[in-house]
C-alpha cells in the first residue's frame, strides 16, 4: 500500500511497502492550524491571561520593542496581528521597534509587511532593526542573576518602556519536560556572544547540573526583561501556528507547555531499527538545529543497531562543530572536541556524532553529496532508495513534522 511523505515545504515521495512492520508517530491530535493567526495574536493581547489588557500597560510616548526570534511559523501574519494589537493601544508607529534575532535579517522581516503597506503608510514610521551579538556597543547592562552573572542585552531592550518578547514553545527547544520553560526566544537570543556561546555549549542541555543552571539563569534574566506581557506560539506542521498565548509570563508558560506537551509527545509501542524522520516547513525549520531535534527523536525511537533516514530540504552549508565531523582523526577525539565546543551547531554535531556511532545515517537535501559524505552520512536521492532500504529493515518508524517531535517509548 503506498504511503505519502511529506516533508520540506511541499515535497513529496511515495513509499511502497509489503510485508514490514511499519509504525508512524506524529502529532496527536493532528492539530488543525489557527486560520487566521494574525487575528489570534490580536485577540489574545485584547484579553492577556492574569494580565490587563495591552492598552493598560502603555501610555502615550512609550518606547515599545518586540522582539523576534528566529525559526518563528507564520511570521508575517503574526508580525501584522502584533503590530496591530499595539497600535490598538494607543502606541504610535515611530515608538514602536521590531527587533530581529541574528539570524532573521531585517529584510525578511520589512517583507513580511510589504503587502500592508500601500493600505497603511504608517509602517513606514515602524524601525526594524536586527540584533548584533559580537557588537558589544549594541549591548547594555540590565541587571544581575541571583547567581551574579550579569545580563547583557540589546539596548534597544533596556531603553524600552515595554518589551513584548515573542516566543516558540517546542519539545525541541527544553529537553527537561517536567517544568515548562518561562520563555523562549528572548535570552539568550537577544544578549551578547559570549553569553550565547554559553548555552551553545552541548552540556547546557546533556548535563543535568548545567541545563538547570543555565534554565536559571534564563528565567532571572527574563523577569529582569519581561515582568509583563509576553506571547508564546506553539507551532504546528507546515510552519502553521497550532495555537498560542498572551498575558503573564509564567500563566502563559504553564498553558503553552501543556498544549506544547499534549500535541508534540506522541507514544510508541516498542523501538525500532530504522526511523524515517520528516522535516516539514520552511527554510525556518529546513536547518541543522532542525536536523539535530530530528536526531534526538529518532535515536528515541530505535533499538542500539537502528539506522536513520532525514528527509529534508536543507540548504545551510555545515558550520565549525559539524565541520569537526570531517577531521581525519579517531571519533572519540572528534566527539570529545564537540563537546568543548561553543558554537551554534555545536549540539546537532554531537547528536550528529552520537548517532553515527549506533548506525548509518541517510540524508536526503540540497546539499552537494560531496559535504554530505564528508560529514559521515549517507546521500539518499529517490523514494526508490529509501522503498530498498525499508525492505530490508525489520521494523520501520517514520517521524512526522520530526523537529518538532519528543516521542515517548511505553
Amino acid at each position: 500500500m503506498p504511503i505519502t511523505l511529506p516533508f520540506g515545504l511541499d515535497a513529496r515521495w511515495t513509499l511502497n511497502t509489503t510485508g514490514r512492520k511499519l509504525s508512524r508517530l506524529g502529532p496527536t491530535p493532528d492539530p488543525e492550524p489557527l486560520p487566521d493567526p494574525a487575528s489570534s495574536v490580536r485577540k489574545a493581547l485584547g484579553a492577556p491571561l492574569d494580565y490587563p489588557p495591552l492598552t493598560s500597560a502603555t501610555v502615550p510616548g512609550d518606547q515599545v520593542v518586540v522582539t523576534i526570534p528566529a525559526g518563528l511559523p507564520a511570521l508575517e501574519p503574526l508580525a501584522w496581528g502584533i503590530l496591530q494589537a499595539i497600535l490598538d493601544a494607543g502606541v504610535e508607529p515611530e515608538h514602536l521597534v521590531l527587533l530581529a534575532a541574528n539570524k532573521v535579517t531585517e529584510t525578511s522581516l520589512s517583507a513580511c509587511l510589504q503587502a500592508h503597506m500601500a493600505k497603511n503608510p504608517w509602517i513606514h514610521e515602524i524601525r526594524i532593526r536586527r540584533h548584533h551579538p559580537h557588537d558589544d556597543d549594541s549591548c547594555g547592562l540590565i541587571g544581575v542573576t541571583h547567581s551574579g552573572h550579569p545580563v547583557r542585552m540589546n539596548r534597544l531592550i533596556v531603553e524600552a518602556d515595554l518589551v513584548l518578547p515573542i516566543g516558540l514553545v517546542s519539545t525541541a527547544v527544553d529537553t527537561c519536560n517536567d517544568k515548562p520553560p518561562l520563555l523562549s526566544g528572548l535570552y539568550p537570543d537577544f544578549s551578547d556572544q559570549e553569553t550565547m556561546n554559553s548555552f551553545y555549549a552541548p552540556s547546557s542541555r546533556d548535563n543535568g547540573v548545567h541545563r538547570v543552571r543555565r534554565r536559571k539563569e534564563s528565567e532571572d534574566a527574563t523577569r529582569l526583561l519581561a515582568g509583563g506581557l509576553v506571547v508564546q506560539i506553539v507551532p504546528a506542521a507546515q510552519d502553521q501556528v497550532a495555537t498560542l498565548f498572551a498575558g503573564q509570563p509564567a500563566s502563559v508558560a504553564t498553558a503553552a507547555w501543556k498544549a506544547c506537551l499534549a500535541t508534540w509527545t506522541p507514544t510508541l509501542q516498542s523501538r525500532g531499527d530504522l526511523a524515517i524522520c520528516l522535516l516539514t516547513g520552511t527554510a525556518a525549520t529546513q536547518s541543522w538545529s532542525g536536523i539535530g531535534h530530528a536526531l534526538q527523536a529518532a535515536n528515541t525511537v530505535l533499538d542500539a543497531d537502528g539506522c536513520v533516514v532525514l528527509c529534508s530540504e536543507l540548504r545551510q552549508p555545515p558550520g565549525p562543530s559539524l565541520g569537526r565531523l570531517c577531521q581525519q582523526d579517531d571519533r572519540a577525539s572528534r566527539q570529545h572536541e564537540i563537546m568543548r565546543d561553543r558554537e551554534a551547531d555545536s549540539w546537532t554535531a554531537l547528536q550528529l556524532s552520537r548517532t553515527l556511532q549506533r548506525g548509518p545515517v541517510y540524508l536526503q537535501s540540497q546539499l552537494d553529496k560531496n559535504v554530505v559524505e564528508s560529514l559521515g552520512m549517507t546521500p539518499i536521492t529517490s523514494e526508490k532508495e529509501l522503498t530498498r532500504l525499508v525492505a530490508s529493515r525489520t521494523h520501520s518508524i517514520i517521524l512526522d513534522d520530526a523537529q518538532w517531535l519528543a516521542p515517548q517509548v511505553r
